[in-house]
């Protein structure tokens, strides 16, 4: 694809223009791009319940054409480059305890050059794609299920993620900290990469008449502070949260299949923020997560 973005314009009408809109001749813009993607990967049995595995894997994300180009002039091409990524991955899976219980694990590091993500431009207050450097994230990722006795199911999982900028040395600055360009090399800084996560989840279904089955489950989900710009602003932190759920429901097992549940969601009412991005002159918007809300839900699979 060529398209090209100003060309009709030239001079000094150009000039005018350019002060005016924050615009330029982009001149001919060309991107011809292959996207290789690759996956190897083996695994062992180490015991009859339990099987070791490791994978190593490339991929890569094309790289496009911004529509608009910052006015503040950082970037010097509408054209965003490929990001790149390779990963690794060692892990193990087992069935333990005639199969009451799960436990699975593993560890991974992927590392990615030219990440994309979107940046926000304060002189032209639009939001552009760009590369932002090399990115490494690294970590751990459990889980367990176990049926301690029968209907009973206790699901929890939970991770770490270690993810920082290998280098960004043209970051944008957040307004606290001024200037046009920032370097966050180094820093846990991603958008949306919270360092820890957890889920557990109870679930308990009985008998209460022939073909009738009766359940309530619960679940809990955690989710540590994070980025919601690329900047890394103090003002754009969004705070770790948990949310807790349960339902109380109905179901046949007779071959006719109706579910009824009473639920509640995020039950203790608790204000959190699902995401946060520059809105221009300094601020911030967020969207702030559904509060506690009740309802019922009737199913029926024909």
């Amino acid at each position: 694809m060529r398209p090209r973005v100003g060309a009709a314009v030239t001079g000094a009408a150009l000039a005018a223009r350019n002060a005016r809109y924050g615009v330029f001749d982009s001149g001919d813009l060309a991107l011809h791009q292959a996207s290789p993607t690759a996956l190897l990967s083996a695994g062992y049995k180490a015991a009859a319940d339990v099987l070791l595995y490791a994978s190593v894997s490339h991929g890569e994300k094309s790289g496009g054409i911004n529509l608009a180009v910052p006015g503040s002039g950082g970037v010097a091409s509408m054209l965003v480059g490929a990001e790149r990524a390779n990963a690794l991955e060692l892990g193990a899976k087992s069935t333990l305890l005639d199969n009451r219980l799960q436990l699975n694990g593993n560890l991974f590091a992927t590392v990615v050059h030219g990440y994309q993500s979107n940046a926000y431009d304060p002189v032209a207050r639009s939001s552009y794609l760009t590369n932002a450097g090399d990115v490494r994230t690294r970590g751990i990722e459990v889980e367990a299920i176990v049926s301690p006795v029968r209907g009973l199911t206790v699901r929890a999982n939970g991770s770490f993620n270690d993810a920082s900028y290998l280098k960004y040395a043209n970051a944008p600055c957040a307004p606290e900290r001024g200037g046009t360009f920032c370097d966050l090399s180094g820093r846990n800084a991603l958008v949306n990469s919270p360092r820890w996560t957890g889920n557990v989840a109870v679930q308990y279904s009985h008998a209460v008449a022939a073909g009738l089955q009766g359940y309530v489950n619960a679940n809990y989900a955690y989710r540590a502070g994070t980025y919601g710009t690329l900047d890394a602003s103090d003002y754009a932190r969004i705070p770790g949260y948990g949310v807790s759920n349960a339902a109380v429901g109905l179901r046949t097992t007779n071959g006719v299949a109706w579910d009824v549940s009473l639920w509640v969601r995020n039950a203790f009412d608790k204000q959190y923020y699902t995401s946060l991005w520059n809105s221009g002159f300094g601020s911030y918007n967020a969207v702030i997560g559904t509060p506690r809300t009740v309802g019922i839900t009737g199913r029926y699979d024909f």
